[in-house]
């Protein structure tokens, strides 16, 4: 099983990064805080944020998802250049966020 998953997911995912999606004219951007316990002696819990998640409107494709352990600009910019990479030069006129 782990031959065929070193053998045929770097094709998979050089197809999938080939393509360019049909997005529309609006993008949404949200955070989500995510707990979870890190795997040391101690055990304790660490707070993540996604602080970029971005999709489209109608067509709901998931630009991008970054995981962050602060809440800052640099995480932001990052989800966004993801975005940017993934949209194929296919902007938005409108970005919503909360």
């Amino acid at each position: 099983m782990y031959d065929w998953i070193q053998k045929f997911v770097p094709k998979i995912s050089e197809y999938v990064d080939s393509l360019a999606p049909n997005l529309s004219e609006t993008w949404h951007a949200d955070e989500v805080f995510v707990k979870c316990r890190t795997v040391s002696i101690t055990a304790r819990t660490r707070a993540f944020h996604f602080p970029g998640m971005l999709w489209t409107r109608k067509t709901r494709f998931m630009l991008a998802s970054k995981l962050s352990p602060l809440r800052d600009r640099a995480g932001a910019l990052q989800a966004f250049r993801e975005a940017q990479k993934n949209a194929h030069g296919n902007y938005p006129e409108q970005i919503f966020c909360d």
